[in-house]
């Protein structure tokens, strides 16, 4: 008899462990084909927003691939993991890779990867790509994804300006490359000979060597006016030179000054004291919102707002404190520039504004007409080849583009910035959170326990 319950608790024990074998399988096949988790905090700080939702839900027709150039090794790259696979569980069809541009450097050359944490999303044949994403850029490119559009940069030539099949230090050539890689098509074109194509989104004046007649100013106001947007780059000239285009930013309201801005503080930074140091913006601004990384402008003018009834005209970005604009060029040109107090003007210096056209008053009920947007800045050379890259000038150029091309393709989340607020127990929930542990709790365990005793002795 006791052989046959030895026997018995035995078969006991190995049902058990079969079934606890099997309970576990189960759950790790669960997991494994529908990874979920849960978000249990109070402001959901861990969940996608509710526009983030909807887009990815809208993208369920077809396959959506994501490749993420990361380092193996990167604490970044687990939290981006969890990410993508949220966002895989909302569309369904999502496949992500990630590639260590270090370890496979021909992929990263051969996709024109050329910032580390970059992200190409690729759907239906149409593809955007997010440096550094966050939920928002992340949104925002899918949305662009959804809703393709195409869209051409026109850059003018003829008059001397750098060139987008220029190569060189002085060419354009990796900016119409970035702008090509965010699906803009690059359009050279001549005003005197074509005028301003009707595919021209926007149209790019990339420091003008030579004065432009009257017709072809005339062609880019009108251009301006009906909507269209303009990026107008002036270098530092002598103050006979240009005239033609000073009275032309007047008309606009705006003052292109005849200075150089001297910043000795760029040798701190390792630049040229005639390479200002720009790392204050407008905090209001959509162009400049949130943007707070610095960029150089090889030698570069003040461009400043003046009294203008039919435009606003916003300064966006500045020199340093330490900075003054120098009127002296003769002076500059025999690298002895001093500050003098009678006449040249201490920074901050506005080096860029931003242009929009005011609405007049109107009696009737037409349609408001689109409004166009430009960008005036005393430099061109900060977005040539030579320094395109250097410090934040590629992602402040192609800040500007993105906003005078006036892209309603972007996500602003609500809940973007959300703040974690510590779980507070008032004091009944105190009270009752340790009765559940002290008394309910040990009282079960006894209760179990002695329920177990007496079974047994009922048994014997």
């Amino acid at each position: 008899m006791a052989a046959f319950r030895r026997w018995g608790l035995r078969f006991q024990i190995g049902m058990i462990s079969v079934i606890l074998l099997a309970t576990f399988g189960m759950l790790m096949a669960l997991m494994a084909n529908h990874n979920r988790r849960w978000d249990l905090t109070q402001e959901k700080i861990y969940s996608f927003s509710a526009q983030t939702v909807d887009i990815l839900r809208s993208l369920r027709d077809a396959p959506l691939e994501i490749l993420a150039f990361y380092p193996s090794r990167d604490d970044n790259k687990t939290e981006v993991e969890v990410f993508l696979k949220e966002a895989a569980i909302v569309q369904g069809h999502l496949a992500y890779r990630f590639y260590d541009p270090q370890k496979q450097p021909a992929l990263t050359r051969d996709l024109r990867v050329k910032d580390l944490y970059t992200m190409l999303l690729r759907y239906k044949g149409h593809e955007e790509r997010v440096v550094l994403p966050d939920e928002e850029a992340f949104a925002t490119a899918l949305l662009r994804l959804k809703n393709p559009k195409e869209m051409t940069a026109c850059v003018v030539t003829g008059h001397g300006e750098s060139e987008t099949g220029d190569t060189g230090g002085k060419g354009i050539s990796r900016l119409a490359e970035a702008l090509k890689d965010r699906n803009l098509a690059v359009r050279d074109i001549l005003l005197a000979a074509q005028g301003i194509p009707p595919a021209c989104r926007m149209v790019i004046v990339p420091g003008p060597q030579k004065n432009w007649t009257r017709d072809e100013l005339g062609l880019l106001r009108k251009f301006y006016g009906q909507g269209g947007g303009v990026f107008f780059l002036m270098d530092p000239t002598d103050k006979e030179a240009g005239l033609i285009f000073y009275d032309f930013m007047r008309s606009l309201g705006v003052r292109i000054a005849s200075n150089v801005i001297v910043d000795k503080m760029s040798r701190a930074v390792g630049g040229d004291f005639l390479v200002p140091f720009i790392n204050q913006y407008h905090p209001d601004h959509p162009l400049t919102r949130d943007f707070h990384d610095p960029i150089f402008f090889p030698v570069a003018r003040t461009v400043e707002p003046i009294e203008e009834e039919n435009a606003e005209v916003v300064p966006v970005a500045f020199s340093g404190s330490n900075s003054w604009a120098e009127t002296n060029l003769q002076l500059l040109e025999q690298g002895e520039a001093v500050f003098e107090l009678d006449a040249d003007t201490p920074g901050p210096l506005s080096v860029v504004v931003a242009l929009t056209p005011l609405d007049p008053v109107k009696k009737t009920l037409e349609a408001p007409k689109p409004k166009g947007r430009m960008v005036i800045a005393g430099d061109s050379d900060f977005m040539t080849n030579a320094y395109l890259d250097l410090s934040a000038n590629r992602n402040f150029v192609l800040r500007v583009l993105n906003w005078l091309a006036a892209d309603d393709r972007v996500v602003r989340l609500d809940n973007i910035n959300k703040d974690f607020a510590p779980f507070t127990l008032t004091e009944s929930q105190r009270w009752g959170l340790f009765m559940a542990s002290a008394v309910v709790l040990p009282l079960i365990f006894f209760a179990a326990g002695a329920a177990g005793i007496l079974w047994r002795k009922t048994r014997v």
